[in-house]
């Protein structure tokens, strides 16, 4: 089963965010087989991504508002691990390598 790809206009983590720019910078992907969550942005000519485990969401709320983006907040008992592309290359597998929280610190410790 692949992914469901949705794409998204702002991912913010605390006062962090991300901006979509171009069609295709900012996806949110929905792994179902793997049972994970995944933000992915271009930045600087590679990706990053945020990746959270299903087991990890302790709450999930949307808010829509008539002619609105619609808002998806997620609450997590484990922080969401990160993540840098690596040596692209065209028609190939992307390559991660883990990385600690480019939030600044906002993943684990922010709360509404």
């Amino acid at each position: 089963m692949k992914a469901e790809n949705f794409p998204i206009a702002l991912l913010r983590v605390g006062s962090w965010q991300r901006v979509s720019r171009n069609e295709g910078d900012l996806v949110a992907k929905c792994y179902f087989a793997k049972r994970k969550l995944v933000w992915e942005f271009l930045e600087h000519g590679l990706k990053s991504k945020i990746e959270i485990q299903w087991s990890d969401i302790l709450s999930l709320k949307t808010v829509i508002q008539e002619d609105k983006p619609g808002i998806l907040e997620i609450e997590l008992n484990q922080p969401p691990s990160f993540h840098h592309e690596i040596d692209p290359q065209p028609r190939k597998h992307t390559q991660w390598r883990m990385v600690s929280d480019f939030t600044g610190g906002q993943a684990p410790t922010f709360s509404p």
